[in-house]
């Protein structure tokens, strides 16, 4: 048996570094082909590296131009939106309101948001978008379309009340005082001597808030009954069906309210809202 062992060169041990001379007569002219070799694929390989890498980056960006390119055929671009935008003097938040529909018994949505539609004949479209199971947000697109629309509350809906309000930035909803709502009415029974505008904000105001007067017929004087006060009122209090006139010389007059366009209400209570 032979033993191999090996023995770790020490510091006076030959150098087995190749040099030239290890290479015959053509010793130097091999030695720097080799060196020349060795240095081309490390070169190769850094090549490679980079190309590779622009390869990775152009390609990313071939795709980043594709998806910018689909996004402007989708929707433009966002600048142009903006534009578009300025132009048409499209409103914000500023032109919406809230509503609700003060009934139990809800109607059908879709059709009352095309009802309404048709109704209002507004100069930019509408928008409805329900928040809740009773809130529903009306985006107008005009300020001036939104006054107007609530000018002329009350609107109804399969005799169903939808009440709006101006819809105000940060405000909860259950802070909304849906419940009062403004209605047109009349009062009957007045003597004529008591047929004066002062009478009318006094009759007004003891059935609610008043809001406005059309205190004269289209002659210019009085009819027979003092007509079209505009009271905001809590609909979900007990409708006040008379208002009793105290005449300057004491005399009590009971005087009949009768609303215009008042919607679903309870006869045995006298709530709005429901029927039974």
């Amino acid at each position: 048996e032979v033993a191999l062992t090996w023995t770790r060169p020490s510091a006076t041990s030959p150098d087995i570094t190749p040099t030239w001379r290890d290479f015959g007569e053509n010793g130097p002219v091999q030695w720097w082909i080799s060196k020349f070799l060795v240095f081309r694929d490390w070169l190769l390989f850094v090549f490679l590296v980079f190309v590779g890498g622009c390869g990775v980056l152009i390609h990313d960006g071939r795709r980043y131009q594709r998806i910018v390119r689909k996004l402007e055929v989708l929707g433009g671009r966002i600048s142009r939106v903006i534009s578009s935008n300025m132009e048409t003097n499209y409103q914000g938040f500023e032109a919406w309101a809230v509503g609700k529909i003060m009934a139990i018994e809800k109607p059908n949505r879709e059709a009352m948001y095309r009802v309404l539609r048709s109704l209002w004949l507004t100069k930019y479209e509408v928008n409805f978008v329900a928040l809740n199971e009773e809130v529903i947000m009306v985006k107008f697109g005009y300020v001036e379309d939104r006054n107007r629309i609530l000018n002329m509350m009350p609107w109804l809906f399969d005799n169903c009340l939808f009440a709006m309000l101006p819809f105000v930035k940060d405000k909860e909803l259950e802070t909304n005082e849906f419940n009062f709502s403004s209605f047109w009415l009349r009062i009957y029974n007045i003597p004529l001597e008591y047929m004066e505008r002062q009478i009318a904000m006094d009759v007004g105001k003891a059935i609610g808030e008043l809001v406005a007067i059309d205190w004269k017929d289209r002659n210019g004087g009085w009819t027979e009954v003092m007509r079209l006060l505009k009271v905001k009122i809590n609909v979900s209090n007990l409708l006040r069906r008379v208002v009793r006139l105290v005449g300057r010389n004491g005399v009590e007059m009971v005087c009949a309210i009768k609303f215009e366009r008042l919607p679903a209400f309870c006869y045995y209570c006298g709530i709005i809202g429901h029927t039974t």
